[in-house]
Order: C-alpha cells, then structure tokens, then sequence
C-alpha cells in the first residue's frame, strides 16, 4: 500500500474503531498478529480479542467518545497520528462515574502490514484524565503525604 493508503487506513481506524464503534469493522482492519502496546508497559494486547479487552474500560467510562484526527504523517509502513480525545465520563469502568467532559491529546504510530494494522504505539495524557476528572489533582501544590 502506498503511504496514503496507509494514512488513510488509520484515519479509518478511528472512525470505525472508536467514532462510530463498530467492533465488525475493527476486526477487518486488525491483522490477526496484530499486538497494540499501551501506555502502561505490559498492557500490550494482540489481536481483536485483545483490543476489545483492553479497551472496554475506556468505552464503558466514556460512552460518547470521541477522536477528531489533528495531524497524521506517514513514511514508509508507519503512519503517525496526534489526536485529541473528548467525552463525558458517565459510565463505570475508570472509577465511579463523575459526569465531567474531559479533553485529553495523544499519539499513535500504527505499523501497516498487507492493509491492515499490525502493530501500533498508543500514547495518551492519561494523568491529564484522571485530573480532569477529579480522580488526582496535578495543581494541588505538593506531593502527597
């Protein structure tokens, strides 16, 4: 596939991965190999099954989730993204829901194999979250005790 095609494909991916969540759709775009690693080391999850999983708190906290694409470069098999991610937190799944609109940004380079992703890096503000909705206080002046 040509870099286009790839970028395009990951574009694709948070349409149908996350946008419109059409779990059918995300399958077909996953290789079977797939392994996604997340921000937390040993979080990594392979293939559909794996996403799914690991992804299912985020879904259930957020349900109205949003991705809106802001830059995305390619060279090569690799296509980077930087992304920004708003939702209203109002579902189980990361601590009591609190119903505070969150706004978090981050990145993901996606390895694009035989048209589909194979590998992919996800990298999310997640202290920025869990600020946002209440669950740590970034601006609080000094270190727990």
């Amino acid at each position: 596939m040509s870099v286009d095609e790839n970028k395009a494909l990951v574009r694709r991916w948070f349409e149908v991965a996350w946008n419109e969540h059409r779990p059918e759709a995300v399958a077909e775009l996953l290789a079977d190999d797939c392994v996604l690693h997340d921000n937390q080391p040993g979080q990594d999850s392979r293939g559909f099954a794996g996403w799914m999983e690991q992804t299912r708190p985020f879904r259930e906290a957020l349900p109205d989730l949003h991705f809106t694409v802001e830059d995305i470069v390619g060279e090569g098999d690799t296509v980077a993204a930087r992304f920004v991610v708003c939702g209203t937190h109002c579902g189980e799944g990361l601590g009591p829901p609190t119903g505070k609109r969150i706004e978090v940004h981050g990145m993901v380079f996606a390895v694009v194999r035989d048209g589909k992703v194979a590998e992919g890096w996800n990298g999310f503000d997640l202290l920025s979250f869990f600020d946002q909705i209440g669950a740590v206080n970034r601006t609080g002046g000094g270190a727990p005790a």
